[in-house]
C-alpha cells in the first residue's frame, strides 16, 4: 500500500532585499546550472522546478529589455 503523501512545507521569508532583475536573473540561471549538474547524476530532476525558474528567468530578460526599450525611447 501506498504511503500517505505529505503537503510540501512551506516556506517563509523572514527579511528581503531588493535587487536588480538583472542580478536576480543570474542568480537564477546559477542556481538552474548547480542544480542540473547535481540532477544529472543522481537523475532525480525535477523538471517542473526547473520549467518554472526557466520561465522566471525569461520573463526576467524580457521585463529588462523592455525597461531599456522604454528608457531610449
Amino acid at each position: 500500500m501506498d504511503s500517505t503523501l505529505s503537503p510540501p512545507p512551506r516556506l517563509h521569508a523572514l527579511s528581503s532585499t531588493p535587487i536588480s532583475s538583472k542580478a536576480a536573473r543570474a542568480q537564477i540561471e546559477s542556481f538552474l546550472e548547480d542544480y542540473q549538474a547535481r540532477s544529472i547524476g543522481a537523475k532525480a530532476a525535477d523538471t517542473a522546478l526547473v520549467v518554472q525558474l526557466d520561465k522566471l528567468s525569461t520573463a526576467l530578460y524580457e521585463e529588462r529589455q523592455r525597461k531599456r526599450s522604454e528608457k531610449s525611447a
